[in-house]
């Protein structure tokens, strides 16, 4: 969405500049959850809610840096301030790898890895 459009001889221009509409959290959390309540009735919304997901991951990957993200307003922005872009994103990666396991595993297969890994953790412990 990003992309560049046309460049000149001062530089590349888009038609959205980089941190501004996309990386608004209130849009892709609405664009979620509209996305999401229309799934009973539009199946085709499941690449719509996968898109919306994929927006807030990357939301969350830039929270942590020093330039932040704008959540509720494009021109006011937060930062968690606590590394620079590039340096611990595999924390937020692995974090969203581990939430969509434990879905995966909730809703297709019972939870039978959750009760595998408490069951080894009642080893553990003994």
């Amino acid at each position: 969405m990003e992309l560049s459009w046309w460049r000149s001889g001062s530089g590349r221009y888009s038609w959205i500049p980089h941190r501004t509409l996309t990386h608004w959290g209130i849009a892709w959390i609405a664009l979620l959850v509209l996305s999401y309540k229309a799934l009973p009735y539009f199946h085709w919304m499941a690449l719509v809610f996968g898109f919306a997901v994929g927006g807030i991951m990357h939301l969350l990957a830039d929270w942590p840096n020093p330039l932040g993200v704008p959540w509720l307003w494009i021109s006011w922005r937060h930062s968690l301030n606590l590394w620079k872009s590039g340096r611990c994103d595999w924390i937020v990666t692995s974090a969203a790898w581990l939430a969509a396991a434990t879905v995966a595993d909730r809703a297709w297969f019972h939870s039978v890895a959750l009760h595998y890994v408490e069951g080894l953790t009642r080893v553990a412990m003994r």
